[in-house]
């Protein structure tokens, strides 16, 4: 029986890159987009499934029986389905719609077969600056050191202990099915990356030229649009969130951020986020530590804590 090879994420660590430019080009596997099977994955990753209970078990048990019957594997990715379901909500308005990392997984192995889990994780640092910056393309108004420190995001804060986070997948899927490929690796040695997906997926990974994305967002244009951000949220507060003036002030600070370098000189560089505070830079150090000694990684060699 062919597996499942199923990209967890991490979001923020080059998911889009492997779902556009990569997966699709492994021969022998059937690769499922999440825009080609929608049904899918709802049914793995919504809190309220349309039509209910019933309906998202009658989708799942589908899906298992069609993977079943296939002579190739099957890879589905997204980088929803590590991540707790508030990572990206901003504003009260805009409630979280998707289901926790447990429950997710939950639904997965619900799929009945052997499943693969392939997980790319990243620095901490980097990753949370990352995270940070999409927030502020939505409605963060906090500064970085607010938003790492906030309560809410304990269970996201926790994710990034790369040990544990392994440790749970082994428990749920075997500690031989459970694949972490760090994303640095695309800038330091892309072979060694394609080689490691390669036996992540079971299928040979061809040496590709993938292109460059731009990541970052710029210094004053973070700083704009944060201060921007208050706008919305004191708009938001007063219309409920969800009306056509609060869509159309989203739309028209999007747009004119679209256009950065009309912000002038200086606009270039990098943000100053400022360190974790030392609790964490020591408790990820440690879970490093103990990643290496589980899986033989060098992260410590690709300027992880």
């Amino acid at each position: 029986m062919a597996p499942i090879i199923v990209h967890v994420g991490f979001p923020k660590s080059g998911s889009t890159l492997l779902q556009r430019f990569v997966f699709p080009v492994v021969k022998d596997v059937n690769f499922i987009q999440p825009d080609e099977n929608k049904e899918l994955f709802e049914a793995l990753t919504l809190i309220e499934y349309p039509g209910g209970e019933t309906c998202r078990l009658d989708v799942l048990s589908a899906a298992s029986k069609h993977f079943q019957s296939s002579k190739n594997s099957t890879l589905i990715s997204s980088e929803h389905f590590v991540m707790q379901g508030n990572w990206l909500t901003t504003h009260k308005s805009k409630p979280t719609i998707r289901l926790d990392t447990t429950q997710i997984l939950s639904h997965i192995q619900k799929l009945g077969q052997q499943v693969r889990i392939l997980l790319v994780i990243r620095k901490q640092q980097d990753w949370l600056e990352s995270w940070y910056q999409e927030r502020i393309k939505r409605y963060e108004t906090r500064r970085f050191q607010d938003v790492v420190g906030a309560q809410e995001f304990f269970p996201i804060m926790e994710l990034l202990r790369f040990d544990r986070t392994f440790l749970d997948l082994a428990q749920r899927f075997g500690k031989e099915n459970v694949f972490i490929i760090p994303f640095e690796l695309l800038k330091t040695d892309p072979q060694k990356l394609f080689h490691a997906l390669g036996e992540a997926i079971g299928k040979p990974v061809p040496d590709l030229q993938l292109p460059v994305i731009r990541g970052r967002v710029r210094p004053r244009v973070l700083i704009a649009r944060r201060s921007s951000n208050k706008l919305l949220v004191a708009v938001a507060g007063m219309t409920g969130g969800r009306t056509v003036i609060d869509e159309a002030l989203f739309r028209m600070f999007k747009k004119i951020y679209a256009y950065d370098f009309l912000l002038g000189r200086g606009n270039s560089g990098k943000y100053n986020f400022g360190p974790l505070p030392d609790e964490k830079i020591k408790l990820y150090a440690q879970s490093n530590r103990s990643l290496e000694a589980i899986t033989g990684l060098d992260l410590k060699g690709l300027g992880y804590y």
